[in-house]
């Protein structure tokens, strides 16, 4: 899965300044350092507890949302990947609920003072990558792509097996597409499509890849 990621690092690269690079560079050895200190905070969620997974991931869906609607797909996705991984304690629950519903009420100021927080505060937990997921969102729903884009890249690097990797490659493809860079968001999305086959997240990116003009 990790093959090709150096193109996406090449690509993500040419947004950023030296400074910016340098302090990605400390960032991605302070997290490997804590890469086994993670593992040690995960247990499986019961299945009865889909609705709560599905609250927590900020995407609304009620009984009108069809079920081949992306709203579905994406908290179907994400709540799948809440009933394998979850904290053993609270620890930081109350903080990353509030953040995920300042970003649902579109406080996307907010979400990132608290988001950023958050993974500050809490660089192991095994929520930190949905936590990363939103703070990029928020970024991006500002305007701050460059920061979007840095958090992208963490993402890509730290937290490639998850499912809010393929959605931050998905919203990297987006703002190349903004850029006009149409053949580097179509890698992008080709890259999704080997590197998470039959996922949610695949399959949007397929059509996307439909709608360019190449």
């Amino acid at each position: 899965m990790l093959a090709g990621w150096a193109a996406f690092t090449s690509f993500i690269q040419t947004h950023l300044d030296q400074n910016g690079l340098t302090g990605i560079k400390l960032a991605a050895m302070e997290r490997k350092l804590r890469d086994e200190k993670r593992s040690a905070h995960h247990l499986a969620l019961q299945l009865n507890e889909y609705k709560d997974a599905v609250a927590l991931s900020g995407v609304k869906v009620n009984e009108t949302t069809p079920w081949d609607s992306p709203q579905r797909m994406i908290a179907s996705s994400f709540s799948d990947f809440h009933s394998k991984q979850t904290p053993l304690a609270p620890t930081g629950r109350k903080q990353l609920t509030n953040a995920i519903a300042a970003f649902k009420a579109e406080r996307y100021e907010r979400a990132v003072d608290l988001l950023d927080s958050f993974i500050h505060q809490y660089p192991e937990h095994p929520r930190a990558p949905e936590a990363s997921y939103y703070l990029a969102e928020s970024y991006f729903y500002l305007h701050k792509l460059e920061n979007a884009v840095r958090t992208i890249d963490l993402i890509i690097t730290h937290y490639p097996e998850t499912p809010f990797a393929a959605f931050a490659l998905l919203r990297l493809g987006n703002i190349m597409e903004s850029r006009e860079r149409i053949e580097e968001a179509a890698d992008i999305y080709l890259s999704i499509v080997n590197n998470y086959p039959g996922s949610v997240a695949a399959t949007m990116a397929e059509k996307n890849m439909r709608g360019l003009n190449l």
